[in-house]
């Protein structure tokens, strides 16, 4: 089976994955699977949250690797580039022999975490890498907090009780914007949240209590959720946007609290979340260079 993968998939406000999906999700699971990228030359950050979740998707289905086709020179090496090759969930034609990027864009390339004993070491890289950056000394430690936050929920919101996990982790700046990707294929936002709320009937409520009202699977209110409190506040801060696919929803998140949640016609397994800040001129105003 091929899948087109689409140019301008993040257009506006919002992303729109949805033909993408239904395919994805509606596959038999004696399939082979191939990605077209015919007539896309340029992909960034945004894409590889989409991209993620497809590989992931296909292989836990097929227990096949995705095979890239037509991939051009920009597209090849981008990919080279965040490591999204060192997966093992895809391959492309005529690879070759894989090198480490050296690029200085990407601050931690498309990492699969196993052990959260190893976020010190993650955080340690990410730091390292921004050093070579020119981004204000503030953004760097929000970032490195929001992955040491997101990090810590994955285990204890999205696999609790569960005694192996694993998810995915990418940051990468490029002229204008940080992106933060974190994908996971645990119990997603409503089942998590339902555990503790029987009342909760729906992945778009569950995404409402939590990014909106803060409410915490600990069983706090206006105490908890302190993760996407202090994100949504990152986001407001830096001009930001925060996304978040799930179950059966998605919200866009932009600063100054605009928001949209909307039922989509699928059903994911776990949660992918995009958080983008800005690299605008509040924050260019305090870079350290």
């Amino acid at each position: 089976m091929k899948i087109d993968f689409k140019e301008n998939v993040y257009y506006g406000e919002e992303y729109d994955f949805d033909s993408i999906l239904k395919n994805v999700l509606g596959l038999s699971s004696d399939l082979s699977v191939a990605v077209n990228f015919d007539g896309i030359n340029r992909i960034d950050g945004g894409d590889i949250f989409l991209l993620l979740y497809i590989v992931t998707s296909i292989y836990n289905k097929t227990k096949k690797r995705t095979q890239f086709l037509a991939l051009s020179e920009p597209v090849l090496k981008y990919l080279k580039d965040v490591e999204l090759f060192n997966l093992n969930y895809v391959v492309a034609k005529d690879f070759g022999v894989w090198r480490k990027s050296q690029s200085k864009d990407v601050l931690i390339p498309v990492t699969l975490v196993k052990d959260n004993s190893k976020l010190v070491d993650i955080v340690s890289e990410y730091k390292t890498r921004a050093m070579q950056t020119d981004i204000s000394i503030e953004l760097k430690n929000v970032i490195s907090n929001i992955i040491f936050e997101m990090g810590a929920n994955v285990p204890e919101h999205a696999f609790s009780n569960e005694p192996e996990y694993i998810y995915y982790l990418f940051v990468v700046i490029n002229t204008n914007t940080v992106r933060i990707v974190i994908q996971d294929c645990g119990k997603g936002f409503y089942r998590s949240l339902h555990d503790t709320y029987p009342d909760i009937e729906n992945s778009q409520e569950a995404l409402e209590k939590v990014v909106i009202e803060h409410w915490s699977t600990r069983g706090t209110h206006n105490e908890g959720g302190m993760g996407y409190r202090y994100i949504t506040k990152m986001v407001n801060m830096f001009s930001g946007k925060l996304t978040i696919l799930t179950g059966e929803a998605i919200i866009n998140y932009s600063n100054n609290q605009n928001y949209s949640i909307i039922e989509k016609p699928y059903n994911i397994k776990g949660s992918n979340i995009l958080i983008e800040l800005g690299l605008n001129e509040k924050d260019n105003s305090r870079k350290n260079t």
